[in-house]
């Protein structure tokens, strides 16, 4: 007869020499026993021998976190062991339903489960703390769901499907036709010497490109009173992925803020960031690029709207000030720096990936599907 279970603890009476080895030690060729103890304790019930369960008194008896089976039958049941065990002279534990069982197998059985209650509720107790218990008498019932898609048909789920995707296909054209847009625009020269704190130390813009043509540059608002950075920004940073196609296309990536550089290195390695990240502190690049709003330094503009517009749209009393984010694009003509593009707001919503901000670029993705001016470096899409 197999025993199915494990076995964990185990107590032994010290009025007897049986020591906690004998709790695995009795199994032979008689059983097969499986898993380990779970919990093992004595009944001073009489020094008799074990051999008969039913009649004689028992000194030990098992708790299985499983059960004892025979003929087919799956029986919870305090199961003895000591010495030698011999599952044909415990036959009469497993006496037909209609004999009813003996008192002391009643009485074993009972302590039995409750040995286990005793040991997962402590088990349970170790594991989740102290105050595991009180912590999840006080969750919430879990609510019942209300706001959800409506249920149909695979048949009409793909009908829906379709109609959606030809909107999404004019979606991405139109971005595509706005990119080949974009790489036309003009650009304006950068005339003012920008002096910015890097850990290499003082470094101009044209230093930002690391010798190469393009520069993408986030502005990242971080204020100089504060000490840790804007929320959506640093979720902004730790959603950018691989960079290296940047790289590989001629454009450098690196995160502008007007907090003191010391703030922003501490903040960096807060985060893990790798990206490189100067401070504007003491210069006008943030104000001159309209992402630190004081009409106290300049007049006030975001997204390309001057201060009245601004009242207009957000009424008087919500006039964007002080840090706001956005993204620049600049590109080099030997010593010389130009303005080509910015967005803010929305405008940088899934700018997080290489093509995305590529896309922002005059030279754009570099690839011979995309609608560029003649002479635009180009490389096959694949191959």
């Amino acid at each position: 007869m197999p025993v199915q279970g494990q076995i964990q603890t185990c107590y032994d009476d010290p009025a007897h020499d049986n020591q906690v080895g004998t709790c695995i030690r009795d199994c032979n060729q008689n059983t097969t026993c499986t898993g380990q103890l779970t919990s093992y304790y004595t009944l001073n019930l009489g020094r008799g021998g074990p051999s008969d369960l039913t009649a004689g008194p028992a000194r030990r008896l098992v708790a299985l976190e499983g059960a004892m089976s025979e003929g087919g039958e799956v029986h919870p049941w305090p199961v003895s062991q000591r010495d030698v065990i011999d599952w044909r002279e415990r036959s009469k534990l497993f006496a037909p339903a209609a004999t009813f069982p003996h008192p002391a197998v009643i009485l074993r059985t009972l302590l039995s489960w409750l040995a286990c209650c005793r040991h997962w509720s402590s088990t349970a107790r170790k594991r989740n703390g102290p105050d595991a218990r009180k912590e999840t008498r006080a969750m919430p019932p879990t609510p019942t769901l209300t706001a959800m898609p409506r249920i149909a048909s695979r048949e009409e789920w793909l009908a829906e499907r379709k109609q959606l995707l030809a909107r999404e296909k004019e979606l991405t054209r139109q971005a595509d036709r706005a990119s080949a847009e974009r790489r036309r625009l003009p650009m304006v020269k950068i005339e003012k010497d920008y002096v910015l704190d890097s850990p290499a130390g003082k470094v101009g813009l044209p230093n930002l490109f690391d010798g190469r043509r393009q520069l993408i540059v986030y502005h990242f608002m971080f204020d100089p009173e504060w000490d840790q950075g804007c929320p959506a920004c640093t979720s902004f940073a730790d959603a950018l992925g691989d960079l290296t196609m940047l790289g590989e296309r001629n454009t450098s990536f690196v995160l502008v803020s007007r907090a003191p550089l010391a703030k922003l290195e501490a903040y960096k390695a807060r985060r893990g960031w790798t990206l490189p990240w100067v401070s504007s502190h003491g210069s006008d690049f943030n104000y001159d690029f309209h992402v630190t709003l004081d009409e106290a330094v300049t007049p006030v503009e975001y997204n390309f709207r001057d201060r009245a517009e601004l009242a207009r749209t957000h009424g008087e009393d919500h006039v964007p000030k002080g840090e706001r984010h956005g993204l620049s694009v600049f590109f080099r003509v030997d010593e010389d720096v130009f303005h080509t593009y910015s967005a803010y707001a929305r405008g940088t919503e899934g700018l997080t990936d290489a093509y995305r901000l590529l896309d922002t670029t005059p030279y754009g993705r570099q690839e011979d599907w995309e609608d560029s001016p003649p002479g635009w470096p180009q490389r096959p899409t694949y191959g």
